[in-house]
């Protein structure tokens, strides 16, 4: 089967239009794609100072002085705060269901469907 080639397209019916189709649609991506980048350049350039600031942070967050020194800091606190619930344990709080069952036990009446106790 011979290829289609757009030259050969008026001898075939239907065709003008499919190529003509494709071509729009060609050229609209395309630009389309140029608006895009246009706009994510605006964009930057807007923004450019925000972006600096937060390269420039993402840049000293990762150097390995500031990182030993944030895991020293995190190691100190966490040793003052298990050598502070050491010290101020509290006595253990009696259950609060312990002194709320009642001395004799409930049973469901099936008749009435009432909460009664027992005698």
């Amino acid at each position: 089967m011979p290829t289609f080639h757009p030259q050969n397209a008026s001898k075939v019916p239907g065709k003008i239009a499919f190529v003509a189709a494709q071509c729009i649609v060609c050229c609209l991506v395309f630009v389309l794609g140029l608006l895009m980048l246009l706009a994510t350049l605006c964009l930057i350039i807007e923004y450019f100072p925000w972006f600096l600031a937060i390269g420039l942070l993402m840049l000293i967050a990762t150097t390995p002085e500031l990182q030993q020194g944030i895991s020293a800091a995190v190691e100190r606190k966490k040793r003052e705060y298990e050598s502070k619930s050491t010290q101020t344990s509290e006595p253990p709080v009696a259950e609060p269901e312990a002194h709320m069952t009642p001395e004799r036990p409930i049973k469901m009446s099936l008749r009435s469907g009432r909460l009664a106790q027992k005698k």
